[in-house]
């Protein structure tokens, strides 16, 4: 490794309730864009593209699981 920092190998992502929001009584607009999420989807994305090395959990449900691997 070129700077010695270890590997980064499970990303955990929880994702904005965008659904849950814009579905609940009449959000206005701003509340609506609010819950875009931006970061969570790209850093699923690029844990994803490296799957040999990473493994993207998005679901909290499946933590433990996982981590009992």
């Amino acid at each position: 490794m070129k700077y010695d920092v270890p590997a980064i190998d499970l990303v955990a992502g929880n994702l904005y309730p965008f659904i849950e929001t814009v579905t609940k009584g009449r959000p206005g607009l701003l509340e609506a864009l609010e819950e875009i999420d931006i970061g969570g989807p790209t850093m699923i994305r690029a844990a994803a593209k490296n799957h040999p090395w990473v493994l993207p959990v998005i679901d909290p449900s499946d933590y433990n699981e996982i981590l009992e691997m």
